[in-house]
């Protein structure tokens, strides 16, 4: 732990990388070179056939059921009052949307969300009841797997989670820091 909290400071030294203001925006291929990028798998759309990425598979007109994301995933996003769903006084089943961590919305698309400028009044058709919205292009009407969109690998907050974990593994560290990197 130790030598992992430490090869995560050199990193942060560096100074050669920041977060991302946005964390919906981060993933998009506009900012898929930004500052919290460290290393990303890439892809380009259209050349020489499909040498774009497969993941995220567009939706075209509807969402993709073998990709809904699970509902564990999506329950585990708190409340804005930073309490989870099932102790929070803001959390409402019937509209879960709402009054929750902004990377739910950014990563899941649920009842209630706005989608493609349309507000859902039912959930996601899918086994979950959940869509995936990160790694997306929502308004591409295409059925294909051909995404430019690149895969992160390893992001700025990622390393900052490092450190912070490898200090309280280690026993050795200072609240106040730990604090700071998460």
């Amino acid at each position: 732990y130790d030598k992992a909290a430490q090869r995560a400071q050199d990193v942060i030294e560096l100074q050669n990388y920041s977060l991302f203001s946005d964390y919906h925006e981060l993933f998009s291929p506009d900012n898929e070179t930004c500052g919290e990028v460290i290393f990303s798998v890439r892809f380009e759309r259209g050349v020489g056939g499909n040498e774009g990425a497969d993941f995220p598979g567009y939706w075209g007109n509807g969402f993709v059921a073998h990709q809904a994301p699970l509902a564990n995933l999506a329950e585990s996003f708190y409340c804005t009052d930073g309490q989870p769903i099932d102790q929070s006084a803001l959390y409402n089943p019937d509209l879960p949307v709402k009054n929750r961590d902004p990377r739910f919305n950014a990563t899941v698309v649920a009842k209630g969300a706005t989608w493609r400028g349309d507000s859902l009044e039912e959930a996601p058709s899918t086994p979950t009841d959940y869509a995936m919205r990160k790694y997306t292009e929502e308004d591409n009407d295409l059925d294909q797997f051909d995404s430019p969109q690149d895969f992160y690998v390893l992001r700025y907050a990622h390393v900052l989670l490092i450190r912070a974990e490898a200090l309280v593994q280690s026993g050795n560290y200072d609240k106040s820091e730990v604090r700071g990197l998460i």
